[in-house]
């Protein structure tokens, strides 16, 4: 398997990057992602759930106080927050 790296400098570059990837990962595909605080991971999370499920971005919330958003669309994804 080869790796790819992406560098991003806006929030706007890596949502593009999630939706990108979206036709790339497969139907009930479980990923993680790890990060610092802060590292994108859920603006890149947005870009996906936005393939994935069709709805628009900006109604991909940012888990603050919940562990789990579920986005119901096309497909549904399961966005799980276990930063805490």
């Amino acid at each position: 398997m080869t790796l790819k790296t992406f560098i991003t400098s806006s929030n706007e570059e890596t949502e593009k990057i999630g939706y990108e990837l979206g036709p790339l990962i497969p139907k009930g595909a479980t990923l993680s992602f790890f990060g610092e605080l802060g590292a994108g991971k859920t603006t890149l999370i947005m870009g996906i759930a936005s393939f994935v499920t069709g709805i628009e971005k900006d109604k991909v919330n940012r888990p603050t106080f919940t562990y789990l958003n579920i986005y119901n669309g096309k497909e549904t994804l399961y966005h799980f927050d276990l930063y805490r």
